[in-house]
């Protein structure tokens, strides 16, 4: 399914154009299949389609825990006063 998905949206997506991110129900063995499907479209591999691929793919150190992150350090940094 991923990978028919990823087919039909071929045109709106890329490097230079709008990057996928994991969202829900999705982790980085999906983006590795939007990744792929891609990439051999284009008749080598373009890591830089998507964010949340795995590690060994080109991904990043920490990509799991940057979102939540974020999240639960900005409330700690809020002003008092506002």
């Amino acid at each position: 399914m991923t990978r028919r998905y990823t087919s039909a949206i071929l045109p709106l997506i890329g490097p230079e154009q709008d990057i996928p991110a994991p969202d829900v129900y999705t982790n980085s063995q999906t983006m590795a299949w939007i990744m792929d499907t891609y990439s051999m479209t284009k008749g080598y591999a373009i890591p830089g389609v998507v964010t949340g691929k795995p590690i060994c793919l080109g991904g990043s150190l920490g990509r799991n825990e940057a979102t939540g992150a974020r999240r639960s350090f900005t409330p700690s940094n809020a002003p008092a006063n506002t």
